[in-house]
């Protein structure tokens, strides 16, 4: 399988990924050489795009802990199986010594344990050992306790307090507790009949594939998975192709966008436009590549002459054309408007449905929030604002909402931001 993801240079040893983007969620397989510890990989990624909006409320633990838990997945007998233990996290809680409970609950995404990699493994190891524990362990009371956990979260307790406020337990204790249960190694997963039709087919729509448009898909997951240079050598294929065709200044303008070649990306992305490219990636990265190019220095932006924005909104509305629900299309041409300052509905109707389409991009609702309060509609932006300063998985937002209702309470506006 030439398209894997590599790792240090090499291709990793898998035969199957699973990678996410703003065009598609990626399933790759590689049917001929299946293993199971791949297919662990993918249901542990498809599991977070799953429960990707608890993680504005939960903590890194439970985050990591779950998508674990469900990257076991399997259909046995006529029954599903979720919650085997990950053999290669059991081998590193028998190898590592345990994280303090109190560290591993406290972890969060700028935590080095969360970033470093000598530290990544005991803290996903640790994570699932202790989902398993509270969701499926031998422990019935704080199974039932522990259905609570998220809606006690969203009352503002941090992931410590609301732990032990849930399990109605100290932290020490609950700590000897865990390590017990480990070393008791009965992590019995749950096995529930499957009911109804197994084998119902969903809609699916399959068309013949041109050959340019395969070696540019091909090539765009080669750029989803980092490889580059590889993804290059299929753009041009595609180009080679089909002569005049949009799919190789296509590609070739995506892979320049990604190496932040801006002038060499605005140039390919123009020629596909003008090949009769459909692809909305294509618009909204020429409308974004020229809102960054209008950006001063220091990130500012200032109102422009309307011949220069248009060139901006224009792509920007045709990649919404093309795809209504893209949110971050919606979010640069709130922020252009916002800044033209000509239709200030239209900028917060662009910024707000940007933060409804990705709830879990806390950026877009910060923006669309202070926006929002700047200009007079408090009270669906304080309610969003509110909530944001309770969510502990992100302390940067937390803090910034903490900061924007406090000079809100004081009487001043928040000052406009990207």
């Amino acid at each position: 399988m030439p398209f894997k993801p590599l790792y240090e240079g090499r291709p990793k040893p898998i035969s199957g990924f699973f990678t996410r983007s703003m065009e598609a969620n990626w399933m790759a397989l590689d049917v001929g050489n299946m293993q199971g510890e791949s297919l662990q990989t993918i249901f542990h990624e498809y599991t977070h795009l799953l429960l990707r909006r608890n993680s504005l409320y939960w903590p890194l633990w439970l985050t990591e802990g779950m998508a674990d838990l469900y990257s076991t997945f399997e259909v046995a007998d006529k029954k599903v199986v979720i919650g085997k233990p990950p053999r290669r996290l059991l081998r590193i809680l028998a190898r590592e010594s345990f994280m303090p409970l109190k560290e591993l609950l406290e972890v969060h995404h700028e935590s080095e344990e969360y970033n470093q990699k000598e530290h990544q493994g005991i803290f996903y190891a640790q994570s699932w050992l202790l989902t398993h524990y509270l969701a499926l362990g031998d422990n019935p009371l704080y199974r039932a306790r522990f259905r609570q956990f998220t809606e006690v979260l969203r009352a503002g307790q941090n992931s410590v307090a609301a732990l032990t406020n849930t399990l109605q337990v100290g932290l020490s204790q609950l700590e000897a507790q865990l390590k017990r249960y480990y070393e008791q190694g009965q992590f019995q997963p749950v096995k529930l009949p499957m009911r109804g039709r197994t084998n119902a087919m969903t809609s699916v729509w399959i068309r013949p594939m041109p050959p340019a448009e395969m070696a540019f898909q091909l090539g765009w997951l080669l750029l989803h998975v980092e490889r580059l240079d590889d993804a290059q050598g299929w753009f041009e294929l595609a180009g080679r192709l089909q002569p005049g065709g949009p799919y190789g200044m296509e590609g070739l303008g995506l892979l320049a966008a990604e190496r932040q070649q801006t002038k060499e990306a605005i140039v390919y992305l123009e020629r596909a436009i003008g090949a009769g490219s459909r692809n909305f990636s294509v618009h909204y990265h020429l409308g974004r590549l020229r809102l960054e190019m209008a950006l001063q220095p220091n990130g500012v932006l200032f109102q422009m002459p309307e011949n220069q924005a248009r060139l901006i909104r224009t792509p920007l509305k045709q990649a919404i054309s093309l795809q209504p629900n893209c949110a971050v299309a919606h979010n640069r041409l709130g922020f252009l408007e916002s800044v033209q300052g000509e239709n200030r509905p239209l900028a917060l109707r662009h910024l707000q449905t940007a933060a409804q389409l990705e709830p879990d991009n806390l950026g877009f609702v910060m923006m669309w929030a202070r926006y929002a309060l700047e200009n007079g509609k408090d009270a669906k932006a304080i309610q969003a604002l509110e909530e944001m300063a309770r969510q502990g998985s992100q302390p940067k937002f937390q803090r910034m909402a903490k900061e924007i209702l406090s000079k809100y309470q004081a009487g001043n506006k928040p000052a406009r931001g990207r």
